[in-house]
């Protein structure tokens, strides 16, 4: 048997249903989010083929409303409060996401429970990427 050339270790990489979805008016950020799925996944099986014991997964999460989210949707003009609502309805759980539950799905991942996932993409949307 080959000799293992690394202990297990974990990189967990931030991606966005951006990466999952279209995104016709944010293109380079789809674009972006989408390298990033794609590098986690094409790592972790290169990892894996050279006997590192490195998983590679990502998290996608979907809308969670921060200032730069605020910003994103200022730029349809308009009511914020009545864009917010209309965002929250496109998903089916009717809420956004928060930070607690993206870290949540990190400490999943580096949990020993998840020591056989890699180049894994958890979604984190509320549903929002089945529609």
């Amino acid at each position: 048997m080959e000799e293992i050339k690394e202990t297990g270790e974990l990189i967990i990489n931030l991606s966005s249903i951006g990466a999952l979805i279209n995104s016709p008016h944010l293109l380079a950020y789809g674009a972006s989010k989408s390298l990033v799925r794609q590098l986690t996944k094409s790592i972790a099986v290169h990892c894996g083929h050279e006997g590192y014991r490195i998983r590679w997964n990502s998290i996608h999460p979907g809308i969670i409303r921060t200032k730069m989210q605020d910003q994103v949707v200022a730029l349809n003009g308009g009511d914020i409060s009545k864009i917010w609502i209309d965002r929250i309805n496109l998903i089916p759980l009717a809420e956004a996401e928060t930070a607690e539950d993206i870290a949540n799905g990190a400490v999943f991942l580096a949990s020993d429970e998840a020591r056989q996932i890699t180049g894994a993409e958890l979604v984190i949307d509320g549903g929002m990427t089945n529609i």
